[in-house]
């Protein structure tokens, strides 16, 4: 009964398109377009259980559709389901499939797919770095422990189009949350015939989404990734481009000049430097930016000198801040707080939660006391050399100078900055080739934004690595409501009081569409790109 349903469905919906042009219907104008993007490096795997790399998260969006998609606002609207329903304690939601869902091969998309991927993300052989948003999920982490089974976890499927998922706690925004990469669903049948190599190359990638990897040139790797509309994808809302191009640093595409690239054409929508905002704007280049990247002090934990907690502090306790914010970059903002005003947990502002906790460690006379005692317990009879890596920038460089000036005066000893391209510092930072830098984090959606810290992140800023911290991050990741906040902000206050991050500003992270360019939907907190009703006019 359910297959001749969902072949009636698929038959009434073609009938659909067939129908409508002879209804004299005008076609959109901005429609049908080959809309382009240029991403910093290629995806590692488009594997959406696995994938954390954000240009991945870019294709996989596109690729793939899960229980829900989010509008314009962030909030969860229907995807794959239809429609869902909650409990009274939100502890149990139940997803309806839409009947006309279906794999780009034509075979239904069914609930099975979701128990399936959610099991295989939390497997401990999968090794998935993406997995842990579902450890809201009941009995989550115990299976990637390893301690409970995989058909232990609080999803099951009542039929193919029901889907059933009882959570650790109260989240009544989990619908949202579900639109995220690891809760994409996997077809088991089709994952075991890749061998392995699911999501790795165009035969090992099943889609659901509005677009699909047309054929075995679609992904060429290293210089571009071309996905054309998907002929059996049934959403809400129709696909407005005919297809999306991911170009690389390999690709012929030159993009050193973001603002040429898209007055020429040659890409649709890019990342703009701040320094071309204003550029653009004279241009009338339609702009999207959010203040969601925090800009300080980052400490080398792991560098000999740097590791001694004493030392750090006494060096932040020195910190002139009155001068220091008088050299704030243009547009930026004072940060109080590592995590920035538009950080979100649970579907809610982070700040407006968490009020005026403690923030960054304040500045005070005992700075050369810490010192020295931190160099007494490395055995180190006085400070050494020191440099701090940051921007090229004029008022980078003065901020740091004010910094310089400080510390000589406090330790009697030289230290010095070393000036660099971002994308330099980025690397260096990244490689952990520094002993302390003036650098950005970006944040990642519902408070992941201190995950980076996290002693087995690769993106570690700090190179920290604290049980202490990893598990308040822990426990905020295993609660909901005030436990969860609780422990955010302990994990935050953390990284201050520790001096292991001091943050000085707020800077916006900013997008630019060419012109005529319409419907792109750019999200804070590292939440992705939707292209679903992107278009343009010639």
């Amino acid at each position: 009964m359910i297959k001749l349903r969902r072949m009636l469905s698929a038959l009434l919906v073609a009938c659909m398109l067939l129908v409508f042009p002879s209804c004299g219907q005008q076609k959109n104008e901005a429609a049908d377009k080959i809309i382009k993007y240029y991403v910093d490096q290629e995806p590692q795997t488009l594997d959406p259980q696995v994938a954390t790399d954000s240009s991945a998260i870019l294709a996989i969006g596109a690729l793939y559709e899960g229980l829900t998609r989010l509008d314009q606002n962030g909030k969860a609207v229907p995807g794959v389901a239809e429609s869902w329903s909650a409990n009274d304690a939100a502890t149990v939601f139940t997803f309806r499939l839409r009947e006309n869902a279906v794999w780009s091969d034509g075979q239904p998309v069914t609930a099975a797919d979701f128990v399936f991927a959610f099991r295989r993300a939390l497997a401990p052989q999968t090794k998935s770095e993406a997995c842990r948003p579902l450890y809201v999920v009941k009995n989550a982490r115990k299976v990637s422990a390893g301690s409970l089974p995989t058909d232990q976890l609080g999803v099951r499927a009542e039929n193919d189009t029901t889907l059933v998922v009882e959570l650790e706690y109260a989240y009544a925004d989990f619908p949202s949350l579900t639109a995220e990469g690891v809760f994409m669903p996997c077809n088991e049948a089709f994952f075991q015939q890749t061998q392995g190599k699911y999501g790795l190359e165009y035969k090992s990638i099943l889609s659901n989404g509005p677009f699909v990897l047309g054929n075995k040139y679609s992904w060429d790797h290293g210089k571009q990734i071309k996905l054309t509309r998907s002929d059996t994808y049934r959403g809400a809302q129709a696909v407005l481009p005919a297809a999306l191009i991911f170009f690389m640093s390999g690709s012929d595409v030159d993009v050193a000049d973001p603002i040429k690239a898209l007055t020429t054409s040659a890409v649709d929508a890019i990342a703009l430097p701040e320094q071309q905002v204003a550029k653009a704007q004279e241009l009338g280049l339609p702009i999207t930016s959010f203040q969601d990247i925090t800009w300080g002090l980052a400490f080398n934990t792991q560098d000999p000198l740097m590791q001694n907690e004493k030392i750090r502090q006494g060096l932040v306790r020195a910190l002139p801040r009155q001068k220091l914010l008088e050299h704030l970059p243009e547009k930026a903002a004072q940060a109080e707080y590592i995590i920035g005003p538009q950080a979100m947990l649970m579907g809610r502002n982070y700040r407006q939660q968490a009020g005026t906790a403690a923030g960054y460690l304040k500045e005070g006379t005992q700075g050369g006391t810490l010192v020295q005692a931190g160099l007494k317990e490395l055995g180190h009879p006085e400070f050494s050399h020191v440099t701090v890596l940051c921007p090229d920038t004029e008022q980078s460089k003065l901020m740091v100078n004010e910094m310089l000036v400080a510390w000589n005066r406090l330790t009697g000893q030289y230290f010095s900055m070393q000036p660099m391209a971002e994308s330099e510092l980025r690397k260096a930072v990244d490689s952990g080739e520094y002993q302390i830098a003036l650098t950005g984090i970006y944040p990642e959606k519902d408070g992941k934004m201190l995950s980076v810290f996290r002693s087995d992140s690769p993106q570690n800023p700090s190179r920290l690595a604290s049980p202490e911290f990893d598990r308040l991050l822990l426990a905020a990741e295993q609660s909901g409501g005030a436990a969860a906040l609780s422990s955010y902000l302990q994990a935050e206050n953390y990284l201050s009081a520790h001096a292991v991050f001091y943050p000085i500003y707020y800077k916006n992270s900013y997008y630019a569409c060419g012109k005529g360019v319409t419907g792109i939907v750019f999200r804070p907190n590292s939440a992705g790109i939707d292209f679903l009703l992107a278009g343009k006019t010639d």
